[in-house]
């Protein structure tokens, strides 16, 4: 028997809590799921584009994560946004352009944990008002994903506008 005597089995409550929280803590996964993890969120990224192109902006706001702690910092923005003020802007731009075209051009997945990614990347945006007339810009972006019921998310970020044509 492991505890000799009935004071030892005081520490049986302290024990379960520090073996629990020790396996709680171990995030650590597999180099096969990281490696899923990195192109399941790429192929999210390629889908919000595809999806913008389709839809227009509004298209971009089935793949935000939903929650208080949801934030992004727009080009030329110095404050970070909510997720209901984002969506109210992509609702906004969508009727004002006849088409949205953009291109990742680079584009790097980090795994942190199962449940989340960052990434970085550049991509060019060609916007078509409505009378035809057309501006091109190279944007770059960093953010981080979260994976919520199979589907990754986009949680926070930040878009800065590197070059206008």
């Amino acid at each position: 028997m492991i505890f000799k005597n009935r004071n030892s089995f005081r520490l049986l409550p302290f024990l379960c809590v520090i073996v629990c929280i020790n396996l709680s803590c171990n995030r650590s996964f597999s180099p096969a799921t990281s490696a899923q993890h990195v192109e399941d969120a790429k192929a999210a990224l390629y889908e919000t584009l595809e999806d913008i192109h389709k839809e227009g902006f509004i298209g971009e706001a089935k793949h935000l994560y939903n929650s208080p702690a949801f934030y992004w910092i727009p080009p030329r923005q110095s404050t970070p946004i909510s997720y209901d003020s984002v969506v109210t802007i992509l609702r906004k731009a969508t009727p004002l352009y006849k088409e949205v075209k953009s291109t990742w051009q680079s584009l790097t997945v980090y795994p942190l944990t199962k449940k989340m990614v960052t990434y970085t990347g550049k991509y060019q945006s060609v916007y078509t008002v409505l009378s035809g007339k057309q501006s091109t810009f190279l944007m770059h972006e960093t953010g981080v994903m979260i994976r919520e019921k199979g589907k990754w998310l986009l949680l926070n970020g930040h878009t800065s506008l590197v070059e206008t044509k």
